[in-house]
C-alpha cells in the first residue's frame, strides 16, 4: 500500500501499531511519540469482498476528494474497497456534491485510460460499497418546499443511473 496515511490490514496495523502509544481507549486514538502524529484505529466490513478490514488512518483525516483520488490512484482492490467504505461512513452525503465529483472522476477515469482488470475490479467495488448507485434522496425535507425536494431526489436518482451505466460499461469492456 502506496497511502501513507492509511494501513489497512490486521498485520500490517499490529505492526505499525507497536511504534504507536495508545492515548483514549474509548476513541482508539494512539500517537507516534516521536513524530507527534495522531492515528486512529477503525474497522470496517466489506460486503463486496466479505471480509472485514482493521484501518489505522493518521489525523487529520484525509477529504472525501483525496479518498476518492487514492482509489483512482491505487492498485490494491481491498484499499480501494475500504477507501469506498471510510467514504460512506464519513458523511458522503453532507455535501451531495461529492457523489457528483466521485462519479464524474471514475467517469473521466473509464474514458481517458485502458482500463485494467483491476481498474474494473477496484471502480465496481467502489460503486458499490459508496452505495453511489442508490437513488435513495439523503438530503433533509425539513423546511424545503415540494420542488426543492423533488430536484434532490433527481440528483440522487441521476447520480444512480449514471453509476449503473458506467458498471454496464465496465461489464462490456471486460467481457
Amino acid at each position: 500500500m502506496k497511502n501513507k496515511n492509511i494501513v489497512i490490514g490486521r498485520r500490517s496495523v499490529d505492526l505499525f501499531i507497536e511504534s504507536l502509544n495508545l492515548v483514549k481507549t474509548r476513541d482508539n486514538l494512539y500517537i507516534n511519540d516521536k513524530t507527534k502524529e495522531y492515528w486512529k484505529l477503525d474497522s470496517y466490513h466489506s460486503e463486496m469482498l466479505e471480509k472485514d478490514f482493521w484501518v489505522l488512518e493518521k489525523l487529520p483525516v484525509m477529504s472525501i476528494i483525496e479518498l476518492i483520488e487514492a482509489i483512482i490512484n491505487t492498485n490494491s482492490i481491498e484499499e480501494a474497497a475500504v477507501l469506498s467504505l471510510i467514504i460512506y461512513e464519513r458523511d458522503f452525503d453532507e455535501i451531495k456534491d461529492n457523489r457528483l465529483i466521485m462519479i464524474q472522476r471514475f467517469e473521466n477515469y473509464f474514458r481517458e485510460n485502458c482500463i485494467t482488470d483491476i481498474d474494473y475490479t477496484k471502480i465496481r467495488i467502489s460503486i458499490f460499497e459508496s452505495h453511489l448507485f442508490d437513488e435513495t434522496n439523503r438530503e433533509s425535507i425539513i423546511n424545503k418546499s415540494y420542488s426543492e425536494i423533488k430536484n434532490d431526489a433527481q440528483f440522487y436518482k441521476d447520480i444512480s443511473k449514471r453509476s449503473k451505466q458506467l458498471l454496464s460499461l465496465l461489464n462490456e469492456k471486460n467481457i
